[in-house]
């Protein structure tokens, strides 16, 4: 846990340099860490940090990634009959939020890191608390569903 927390820090701290290099490797550690108790989170970290590996056009860094994922499954030993609901998860920023004069909810709308298309949300589902804290540009990992082609946030956390 507390390796997890560190490492976040110094993500967050990459990001806000703008270090898309520390933000791979970094990416790649989480993905490392956590991986055994949080198999969904410790996959996006690992797609996040490929996706950064093939911007920087890094095939060593994306090569080690690689690696590492496939080791995650191979220890976890994932069966997709026995897995037949997936959670998505992404991290993204918050695009907006408001009020809605239908029902008087607290509505808004993520725009996905990796430029997907952007997962709504409401406090109903994801909880009022969690929806307090959200402002526009406010940095989120979210777990959310498809339905009738569009997404919708399940839960959503703050990334500090």
């Amino acid at each position: 846990d507390e390796a997890e927390k560190l490492l976040r820090q110094a993500y967050d701290l990459a990001v806000k340099l703008e270090d898309k290099r520390g933000q791979a490797v970094i990416a790649n550690s989480l993905g490392q860490v956590i991986g055994k108790e949080k198999f969904e989170l410790a996959q996006m970290y690992f797609d996040q940090s490929i996706k950064l590996g093939e911007e920087l056009n890094n095939q060593v860094h994306l090569a080690k990634v690689h690696t590492a994922f496939l080791q995650l499954k191979k220890r976890n030993q994932i069966a997709i009959d026995r897995k037949i609901s997936i959670k998505m998860i992404k991290i993204g920023v918050v695009d907006c939020v408001y009020r809605s004069k239908k029902d008087n909810l607290h509505r808004g709308k993520i725009a996905p890191n990796d430029k997907s298309p952007h997962i709504s949300f409401n406090e109903k589902f994801v909880g009022s608390k969690i929806v307090s804290k959200l402002t526009k540009g406010t940095l989120v990992l979210v777990v959310f569903e498809e339905k009738s082609e569009n997404f919708y946030a399940k839960t959503i956390e703050l990334m500090e």
